[in-house]
């Protein structure tokens, strides 16, 4: 069964790579994600962090031998176990400007290309 949040998604969306780095400018700590997924549009982040929705974040993502990319997204919602069998944030990117969605795209293949 598809999620009402997947039918929703203007981009598709990959699981993250275990190489992958992210710091939010809410949270000090840089993690490490191998639990989640992200596309153009956004991100959901498996965690216990409690970010509350509307929260206006940055996010930098960085991989081994790509530059590091830095977004702008707001908190688009929590899901807890007991709502949705998952624990994490679900995150919204901005619009990317052009450089960005370019770094993004590049992300993402070098993430695709971990999984192959």
């Amino acid at each position: 069964m598809v999620s009402q949040h997947k039918k929703k998604r203007r981009f598709a969306r990959v699981q993250l790579a275990k190489q992958l780095h992210v710091r939010l400018s809410s949270v000090p700590e840089i993690f490490e994600r191998s639990d989640g997924d992200i596309g153009l549009g956004g991100m959901f982040l498996k965690t216990d962090l409690q970010i509350p929705v509307g929260s206006d974040v940055v996010i930098t993502i960085e991989l081994s031998n790509v530059h590091p990319v830095e977004l702008q997204g707001q908190v688009l919602r929590l899901d807890t176990i007991e709502s949705s069998g998952r624990r994490g944030i679900a995150i919204e990117f901005e619009e990317l400007p052009p450089a960005s969605e370019i770094a993004m795209r590049n992300l993402l293949e070098k993430i695709k290309s971990f999984q192959s």
